[in-house]
């Protein structure tokens, strides 16, 4: 077994250690940073039905994803929540690898997705992700640019309280 498979491998039995820990008694392990930076190989990743490109540079973004688990499962919820009550252009500040973004443009209620991601490397993770996953309907800002066709839209955050039938 090569060396680099050997970290990978750890990785993802702690990823799973970490993730039990963290779901059934609220508690924080350390040292999964250090496991994960250990990895010197990309790959692709499935990660509940979706495909996300493993970086190895950005490879702290991926501490649930080695098992097939979004890292923040709730987020995941409340939106695709949303999504069941109306159509959104869903915009993520801080889209880091793309993980939430990959998950929420596959929707079919998502008509379009923005992601504001300043780390260049990031943001070509990103396109990776969406190209994988064969999403279109997105746009990828870095480095502080934002798209001005975006200011007045429905954006997640602002308007779709109002929009919901649960508030009528």
């Amino acid at each position: 077994m090569k060396n680099v498979d050997f970290w990978f491998i750890l990785a993802r039995f702690y990823s799973a250690l970490y993730g039990f820990v963290k779901d059934y008694f609220g508690l924080h392990l350390r040292g999964l940073g250090f496991i994960l930076r250990k990895i010197k190989t990309d790959r692709i990743l499935d990660v509940n039905g979706r495909k996300l490109y493993f970086s190895h540079i950005l490879s702290e973004a991926y501490s649930r994803s080695l098992n097939g688990r979004w890292n923040e499962p709730e987020t995941h919820t409340f939106v695709r929540f949303i999504l069941e009550h109306v159509k959104i252009v869903f915009v993520e500040v801080g889209a880091n690898i793309g993980e939430i973004l990959v998950d929420i443009s596959a929707n079919p209620f998502c008509e379009k997705s923005v992601a504001f991601e300043p780390n260049p490397f990031a943001v070509s993770v990103i396109e990776q992700n969406l190209e994988l996953n064969a999403i279109k309907k997105f746009s990828c800002c870095g480095q502080g640019s934002w798209p001005r066709e975006y200011y007045s839209k429905n954006v997640l955050w602002i308007a779709f309280a109002e929009r919901l039938p649960l508030f009528d």
